[in-house]
């Protein structure tokens, strides 16, 4: 019988088992700082991999600031990217501003989207319809890091010839080593945590 059990989101609750220590790695700090890192570094390495392209000197729009937005805003704007954040509240704007980035509320994203070289949207609700989608300019990089429903519907974009690339789960399809490394010592945390003595865990 599993005395501790470590899960991903969306795992219905008749399908735990009974009795176990449920801990989501959504819950463990640490695990998400070093997701954010990851999720960051794969989706400049997805950038890096456009024909001809070079992430210096490139317009890059990130929408939300969570946890991934501002790793991706720190590194981009460290590769010499003129990175645009938008963004909900005001003390996010600012926290971009300082980060040498360049705010824009998230209401406005259709103004940031008609210079994009690169988009990447981390925020899990839909953001960008039709017209949004339009401002997209021909051979633009549209990064999807967020979860279902995704920023946009894929077969429009699809409809509308914007480059999509859905990646969520980017540090297991990454840097598979290092997430699943992040992954074990989350759990090994969450077992000290509840003080779980050791051969009495799955």
């Amino acid at each position: 019988p599993c005395r501790v059990l470590l899960h991903g989101s969306g795992v219905p609750a008749e399908k735990l088992p009974q009795g176990a220590a449920v801990v989501s790695p959504a819950e463990d700090e640490e695990f998400l700082a070093v997701n954010a890192e990851l999720t960051a570094e794969g989706a400049i390495a997805e950038m890096m991999q456009r024909p001809g392209q070079a992430v210096m000197g490139s317009t890059c729009v990130i929408t939300g600031f969570g946890r991934i937005g501002k790793s991706l805003a720190v590194r981009l704007c460290a590769l010499g990217a003129f990175v645009v954040v938008c963004a909900r509240s005001e003390v996010q704007m600012r926290q971009a501003h300082d980060m040498g980035a360049h705010p824009v509320p998230l209401a406005s994203v259709s103004s940031a989207l008609r210079h994009a070289d690169a988009l990447v949207n981390t925020v899990p609700a839909r953001l960008f319809g039709w017209e949004e989608l339009r401002q997209i300019k021909k051979g633009a990089l549209y990064i999807e890091l967020a979860s279902r429903p995704f920023g946009a519907d894929p077969a429009l974009a699809e409809h509308l010839g914007v480059n999509m690339a859905i990646k969520s789960g980017l540090p297991g399809r990454y840097a598979p080593l290092r997430a699943g490394e992040a992954l074990f010592t989350a759990a090994e945390r969450a077992i000290q945590k509840l003080g779980v003595r050791g051969g009495e865990t799955d």
